[in-house]
């Protein structure tokens, strides 16, 4: 009897740590691009196209499912970051996944420009800085 309860307890344990790594492996990631390699497959990049103007690309964690709701809040949360406001416009977004290593291995990824409050171009003017055919800085 006691057998079988130990196996049971083991069992239990696995599958809490299981979905344990499971629930961290489908986070958003926060962590740079820039900063190498992250085993967990996330990771996040941006850079300023001109002031108060960002490019942003956020790719979550490795995960079973598509995670658009986590690629979503992390890439809002860098461009609050970046622009030390709430108030955002949002231009040429993509959202998407992919499969790494199959099925099992999902990526979500938002990437697009962030325009903080400042910038008083219209997304027309926003797009020829961004395509690099305007002088407006």
């Amino acid at each position: 009897m006691r057998q079988h309860a130990r196996v049971r307890n083991c069992t239990f344990i696995r599958i809490i740590l299981m979905l344990s790594i499971l629930d961290l492996t489908g986070c958003a990631s926060t962590h740079d691009d820039g900063d190498g390699f992250n085993p967990l497959g996330g990771g996040m990049s941006s850079y300023k196209v001109s002031e108060g103007i960002y490019h942003i690309y956020e790719r979550t964690n490795y995960a079973p499912w598509k995670n658009f709701s986590g690629a979503r809040s992390a890439w809002q949360s860098k461009a609050e970051a970046l622009c030390g406001s709430k108030l955002i416009r949002e231009l040429g977004i993509k959202e998407y996944t992919f499969e790494n290593i199959g099925a099992a291995y999902i990526h979500t990824i938002k990437e697009g420009y962030a325009i903080c409050e400042g910038v008083k171009l219209s997304d027309e003017e926003v797009q020829a800085v961004i395509d690099g055919n305007s002088g407006i800085k």
